[in-house]
């Protein structure tokens, strides 16, 4: 279950990115180059906390927090894994 669950979010965190990049390097299996996409996700998600002043000079959680992808991070991380953006718009 943990895999669907683990999938799904991948899947729904990539709509949130830019759709019409892609990654590619040559001569690599499509399972080695999603095992680098899944790893370079998971380093570069980081937690958001909703946390703040309450107004009444409190603080407190409001709604808990958020998971977010460091864009910059996560391409850094595949370009270090020999990886190039591709835009199958322009195919460049």
């Amino acid at each position: 279950m943990l895999k669907y669950f683990l999938i799904s979010m991948a899947i729904l965190m990539a709509g949130c990115a830019d759709a019409a990049v892609q990654w590619e390097k040559t001569g690599v299996p499509q399972q080695e180059a999603d095992q680098d996409y899944q790893q370079c996700l998971k380093e570069s998600q980081q937690q958001k906390s909703s946390a703040g002043s309450s107004g009444y000079g409190g603080y407190g959680s409001y709604g808990g927090s958020s998971t977010v992808t460091n864009q910059g991070l996560f391409d850094a991380c595949m370009a270090a894994k020999g990886y190039a953006q591709k835009n199958p718009d322009t195919g460049k």
